[in-house]
């Protein structure tokens, strides 16, 4: 995009053409004259000034890159490992390989491996004595991880003593198997048959909970017993259920193993909406109980029960994220939006719309009120109808692989194109434009009051327009930046010349600027100045004329820099 004043013809058949309006990234061969067909870490923060984007924080290097999530501070994997922000210590052992990871309430999960971390302890202590010694006046509902190394176990202060409320890291999954009995017992105090299982030493609690939903199998007196069941209480060796939950003998039926397990699905997505964890894998959708992350089979017909359900349409989830206060979930050609305040009246309707491209199910992103993502055609813009492109500028590349975040404000997304080569855009909400920055390949994107990119070569970044860098964070060097503007025709398919250019622009102290030109797409650039001075001024460049059917100018900058205007002097020629 650019802007001219009337131009000025001098009796000599010069035409004076004036830019003062710098477009976006516009990588096609319709590009208009002066638009900008390649850009290095240009921003669109001064629009219409051309200039660079703002210098990075490294805030830490990681081993092996497995994931991220930014909340309450900041989480990572490296290679086996889960750290947190807020401590040294390594918080929980992982397997090898990427991670998925979502926020319901105090608990961070972690997908494969089905995992959790509970967040807000205020501190670790080797011991409870330490614990102690070292935290005199707690406050009530305080919590702090205590043990030698992970995995720790968290104590809060009731306001007399301090309570062990269970592991910081653990498997959202369990399981136990042992020899009992199914019998009659008791329910809410009061006498009820066929409800309990009884095994000696089984201490059920160090497992399950009441309100799980779990599994048991292993039942031979009376198959009929396997089944998927919701435990009532929970007494010591004893588990109770709903009266008449089996089927036994009088006396009760002894079983020799007895197998009780609670039990997560697999998903490949996950994310959080109205105190619900919701996933997809294949063609099924699954929410956690409200509230409750560890339970995804409790359908007592509640408010608060569990959901899952099968769409039934070609394809498997290609990704998922919540927006503007639903559930969505995505496939290459279509997009489903789920409806309802509970799951017995939860509706997923629909749409025959781009969905996300398979393999770009982290590309998703909301800026500007939008939702970005990735989808076969390219970036499209979501705003709960029909999917927009936005991928116009981008010409005939194709990309995969993508990987979006947000600031609030602009999207940013990192890709792969057919050559194997990695860019990350940058689009503007408030512009419309797109601006590339370099080759930044991310694995992944998160915001907690500044934008963190994780990229795959261990780097922790903060990027974007940083407000405040944490204690430690290093600022990358001068950024080393460059505009390839399309072709210069000026509106004049005879042969031509450029005599002069006059740019103004701005250099901080440090900062240098260099401008090429290169005539008829011949590769070669010529070097025609170079500026360093440290102030706002306009600068008027001879150049020797060439004749040719069309020209292109560069600039390359390092440093801060900016460019308010830029004037071409050209004359017209003949067509031969």
């Amino acid at each position: 995009m650019s802007s001219w004043l009337p131009n000025m013809i001098y009796p000599d058949g010069i035409t004076k053409k004036i830019q003062v309006l710098f477009g976006g990234y516009n990588n096609n061969d319709s590009a208009q004259d002066g638009e900008i067909r390649d850009m290095t870490n240009m921003s669109g923060d001064l629009h219409p000034i051309l200039a660079p984007r703002k210098p990075r924080y490294l805030v830490r290097t990681i081993t092996k890159p497995n994931g991220f999530l930014a909340h309450d501070g900041y989480y990572w994997v490296d290679g086996t490992g889960l750290y947190s922000s807020s401590s040294a210590s390594k918080r929980g052992t992982l397997t090898d390989g990427r991670k998925t990871m979502a926020v319901l309430g105090l608990h961070i999960v972690i997908l494969p491996d089905k995992k959790y971390l509970r967040t807000g302890a205020k501190g670790t202590y080797a011991s409870t004595a330490a614990l102690s010694a070292a935290v005199t006046s707690p406050s009530a509902g305080d919590v702090y991880a205590v043990g030698a190394s992970e995995p720790y176990e968290l104590y809060t202060w009731d306001g007399t003593a301090w309570q062990d409320i269970g592991p910081e890291f653990g498997s959202i999954e369990a399981e136990k198997t042992a020899s009992g009995t199914i019998q009659d017992g008791t329910f809410a105090g009061e006498a009820a048959q066929a409800n309990t299982i009884y095994s000696e030493g089984a201490a059920w609690a160090n497992k399950f909970k009441a309100g799980d939903a779990v599994t048991i199998s292993g039942c031979t007196a009376h198959e009929e017993n396997n089944k998927t069941i919701i435990i009532r209480e929970i007494d010591g060796d004893y588990l109770r259920f709903y009266e008449n939950s089996f089927v036994i003998a009088a006396g009760g039926d002894t079983e020799t193993s007895i197998k009780i397990s609670r039990t997560m699905p697999d998903m490949d997505f996950i994310f959080e909406n109205e105190n619900r964890l919701w996933g997809c894998k294949g063609d099924r959708i699954y929410a956690s109980k409200l509230g409750d992350i560890f339970n995804w089979n409790v359908f007592d017909g509640l408010s608060t029960d569990s959901y899952a359900v099968d769409v039934g349409s070609a394809g498997d989830f290609t990704g998922a994220c919540s927006y503007l206060g639903y559930p969505c979930f995505f496939k290459e050609e279509s997009i489903y939006k789920l409806y309802g305040s509970k799951p017995s009246n939860f509706t997923a309707m629909r749409s025959a719309s781009l969905g996300i491209q398979n393999g770009c199910g982290a590309s998703p992103a909301i800026a500007g009120e939008v939702l970005f993502y990735m989808a076969r055609t390219g970036i499209v813009a979501y705003s709960g109808g029909t999917p927009v492109s936005t991928a116009a500028p981008f010409g005939t590349v194709r990309y995969t692989d993508a990987v979006g975040g947000s600031d609030g404000t602009k999207y940013y997304v990192s890709m792969k194109d057919t050559q194997n080569k990695w860019h990350l855009f940058v689009f503007d909400t408030r512009t419309n434009l797109w601006h590339r920055e370099d080759d930044a390949q991310a694995i992944a994107f998160g915001w907690n009051g500044e934008l963190y990119m994780l990229t795959s070569d261990g780097k922790l970044w903060l990027t974007g327009n940083v407000r405040a860098a944490p204690s430690g964070a290093t600022q990358e060097g001068a950024v080393s930046s460059s505009v390839e503007f399309g072709d210069f025709i000026e509106a004049d398919p005879n042969k031509k010349g450029l005599s002069k250019l006059q740019i103004r622009a701005e250099l901080t102290e440090g900062a240098t600027m260099k401008i090429y030109l290169q005539y008829d797409s011949s590769g070669t650039w010529d070097e025609i100045k170079s500026l360093s001075a440290a102030k706002k001024r306009s600068y008027y460049i001879p150049i020797v004329p060439r004749r040719c059917d069309h020209f292109r100018i560069k600039i390359t900058g390092t440093g801060e820099w900016k460019l308010y205007s830029l004037v071409r002097e050209v004359y017209s020629g003949s067509e031969v």
